[in-house]
């Protein structure tokens, strides 16, 4: 958290950099403080930075050096990156507390907050964004952002899968961060799979356009209606292909239960989250095998008759979860 302070001062961070940020600062009111000080510490004046010169020197158990070696370490830059290091450990609290007021440090608390959405295992969620755009949030899938957005762009942090229908603002893009996937639209509906427990993540597109890049921005592509993009998170690579059947690129939202070429540990991955349930796999020779379905509004038994006819297993189900036998 360090590297990101000293980042933040310098105006160096990026958006992600900046979320996480402010997700620790929220985290603890300690933590707020502790970066209130080091802003404090930044900002001092030339006549304050001797004093914390003098102070800091005093409170170190150093052999009487000299004058000459004193001002060799605590040069202008040095002294800077030590008070970094102060303010981080909380030392600076009892040096400079009465030195530093409110008016000199920035004033965090005033500075948009992080808001968290959270759908459970078991649960699905709609969010309204301060946009005005609303985002579906499918089981065991949260999404993060700032509570006014920004003036330059509309950023969120995605875990899982979600559907996403934005406003149309062309002075503010949509950005989607998720995993290894960067999403940016204008305005338009669509859907972005990125569970990290899956083999592959994807971006369907329902109305509008939909720029797709990689988080190192070496791949990218456009995305048109009725268009879907899958990311291997194994090599990186995309593979853009057309929606032939929309149930099974975003059905979710309709209650559509779908397996679109999982094997078989991807899709009892999805099963759990949809019904909140723990399983185990105790045969392993049909595991690889691969199939695509779709449920409508579907009970635990009808899935799990399915898939034991497709993948020739026996199961049972009991108040601890699913056995696959």
């Amino acid at each position: 958290m360090e590297e990101l302070i000293y980042k933040y001062v310098r105006n160096k961070l990026t958006k992600a950099e900046k979320l996480r940020l402010q997700e620790w600062i929220n985290e603890d009111p300690e933590n707020a403080r502790l970066f209130k000080n080091f802003i404090g510490h930044w900002k001092l004046s030339d006549f304050d930075v001797d004093l914390l010169k003098h102070k800091v020197w005093q409170k170190m158990p150093h052999q009487n050096g000299s004058p000459s070696y004193e001002r060799e370490i605590f040069s202008w830059t040095w002294l800077k990156v030590a008070a970094v290091l102060v303010a981080v450990l909380g030392i600076s609290f009892y040096l400079l507390k009465d030195q530093i007021t409110l008016d000199d440090q920035v004033a965090i608390v005033d500075k948009p907050t992080i808001i968290e959405k959270v759908a459970e295992r078991g649960q699905k969620l709609t969010v309204k964004l301060p946009d005005g755009s609303m985002v579906k949030l499918n089981s065991d899938s949260r999404i993060s952002y700032l509570s006014n957005f920004g003036d330059q762009s509309r950023d969120i942090q995605l875990t899982g899968e979600a559907f996403f229908e934005v406003e149309r603002d062309e002075t503010r893009p949509f950005k989607i961060f998720s995993g290894n996937l960067e999403v940016e639209v204008l305005g338009t509906s669509f859907n972005v799979n990125a569970y990290p427990d899956q083999q592959a993540a994807s971006v369907a597109v329902r109305t509008g356009k939909v720029s797709v890049s990689n988080s190192a921005k070496t791949l990218g592509t456009v995305l048109i209606k009725q268009e879907k993009l899958i990311f291997s998170n194994a090599n990186g690579s995309f593979s853009k292909q057309a929606i032939s059947d929309a149930q099974l690129a975003y059905g979710w939202i309709d209650n559509y239960l779908s397996f679109n070429d999982l094997n078989l540990e991807e899709a009892m991955a999805l099963i759990g989250k949809w019904f909140d349930k723990e399983y185990v796999i105790m045969n392993k020779r049909n595991t690889n095998k691969q199939i695509t379905a779709k449920f409508n509004n579907p009970s635990l038994k009808n899935v799990m008759e399915n898939l034991a006819y497709s993948y020739e297993f026996k199961y049972e189900i009991n108040e601890n979860g699913i056995v696959i036998k």
